[in-house]
């Protein structure tokens, strides 16, 4: 009987990817989903033509920071791998893994090679072999509605790209109450960049007077529709906004006691690797 790398190279190889026990398994997650474990499973055929399943899990912080795990291989041939997540709710766009083999530093794919690339959700587990290799801002992102706490009273209302993320604003909604102060306010929303610079700003072309509550809408695409009254429909651009970047209101005349409430915007988000 000859040793097992001998019978490995008397046999036709069951896949193009041999590893050795130099090599290893990696995975790496990005999530904005939080209690999640995601698993990399490797199929492999050793020297001696047994199957041996190989297991990485990881559990992402939901901070969207990158998390990794390392997982020793046997000398062989690895025929096939797939990511899955924990639970089958996970939507596109909240969980990004990277999937490969590494050897030497275990800090990143230099000396090594990807083979698994996309986003999971709970109806596309990525594989290899089969899976196109895809970066986290290809494709569609993952729809949000996000309800932002009211500010302080007299104040606008702000909100800020998480960190390792990227938004496309679809859609925002919000009230205002103004006080008895006897001023006309406009309101308009900008955007700003990550160093507070504003480089956008959208208005609807009415005020508001005091006492009053109105509701303001600005949805892509759409024309603006003040009517002075209850509701106002206000334009919004599509603009991509960078980690740090900002949506916030600017209002002409807001008054000390004024009153911003039930904000909610409505976003397409990526995860940045």
């Amino acid at each position: 009987m000859g040793t097992g790398l001998e019978k490995a190279f008397t046999m036709s190889p069951p896949s193009g990817l041999f590893v050795s026990q130099q090599d290893k398994l990696k995975l790496s997650c990005y999530s904005s989903v939080s209690g999640l474990s995601v698993t990399l499973r490797a199929r492999i055929i050793d020297l001696n033509g047994e199957i041996i399943f190989s297991d990485i899990i990881v559990r992402p912080s939901s901070d969207r920071s990158s998390n990794s795990a390392y997982g020793a291989l046997p000398a062989g041939w690895i025929v096939g791998m797939a990511v899955v997540p924990s639970a089958l709710t996970v939507q596109r766009g909240q969980v990004f893994v990277r999937a490969g083999i590494t050897r030497g530093v275990e800090s990143d794919f230099d000396e090594g090679t990807v083979l698994i690339s996309d986003y999971l959700d709970a109806v596309n587990f990525p594989s290899w072999p089969g899976s196109v290799l895809r970066s986290s801002l290809d494709g569609q992102g993952n729809l949000r509605s996000i309800a932002i706490p009211k500010p302080t009273v007299g104040t606008e209302w702000v909100d800020t790209v998480d960190t390792n993320a990227r938004w496309r604003v679809l859609g925002a909604r919000f009230d205002l109450t103004t006080d008895a102060n006897v001023a006309n306010r406009r309101v308009s929303i900008q955007y700003r960049d990550d160093s507070s610079t504003v480089f956008n700003r959208i208005h609807i072309n009415v005020t508001q007077p005091a006492s009053t509550t109105n509701t303001y809408s600005f949805i892509a695409g759409s024309p603006t529709l003040g009517n002075g009254n209850a509701d106002n429909l206000g334009y919004l651009p599509t603009l991509i906004l960078d980690q740090g970047f900002g949506i916030l209101t600017n209002t002409d005349n807001l008054q000390v006691g004024d009153q911003f409430d039930n904000i909610q915007l409505y976003i397409e988000e990526w995860l940045v690797e």
